[in-house]
C-alpha cells in the first residue's frame, strides 16, 4: 500500500482542487489571446489526473468521479455567474441561469436597435 489514509486524503484533495480549477477555466469569459493557452492547460491537468488514476489504480478509485464532479459543479456555477453579468439575466434567480448553462440553446440578447433596421 503506497498511500496511508492522510495521502488518500491529500490526493483527492487536490484532484478536487484541479476539477475545481477546469471548471471555473472552462465556464468564464475568457479575454482574446487566453483561449488557447487555458485549453492546452486545461488538456495538461486531464491528463496528469489520468496518469495519476492510472499510477495509483485500486488505492484511491474514486480520483475520476471526484475530477469530473468538482468541475462540473464549478463550470455550473461559473457558468450562472458569467450569465448574471448580462443585463437581461441579471433579475433572473440562480437556479434559472443554472438550467440556462446546461441549455442546448444559447441565451441570445437581442438589442433593441438590431430590430429596427432605421434606427441604426
Amino acid at each position: 500500500m503506497i498511500l496511508e489514509i492522510g495521502g488518500e486524503l491529500a490526493v483527492y484533495l487536490v484532484i478536487c482542487a484541479l476539477g475545481v480549477s477546469i471548471g471555473i477555466s472552462s465556464g468564464m469569459t475568457l479575454p482574446r489571446g487566453l483561449g488557447v493557452v487555458v485549453a492546452i492547460v486545461n488538456v495538461v491537468i486531464v491528463g496528469g489526473v489520468v496518469a495519476v488514476g492510472f499510477q495509483f489504480g485500486s488505492e484511491v478509485p474514486w480520483i475520476g468521479p471526484v475530477f469530473v464532479f468538482a468541475a462540473l459543479v464549478m463550470r455550473v456555477v461559473t457558468g450562472a455567474m458569467e450569465l448574471a453579468r448580462l443585463p437581461a439575466l441579471s433579475e433572473e434567480s440562480f437556479v434559472h441561469r443554472a438550467v440556462l448553462v446546461f441549455s442546448p440553446r444559447r441565451v441570445r440578447i437581442i438589442d433593441e436597435n438590431a430590430l429596427d433596421p432605421a434606427a441604426g
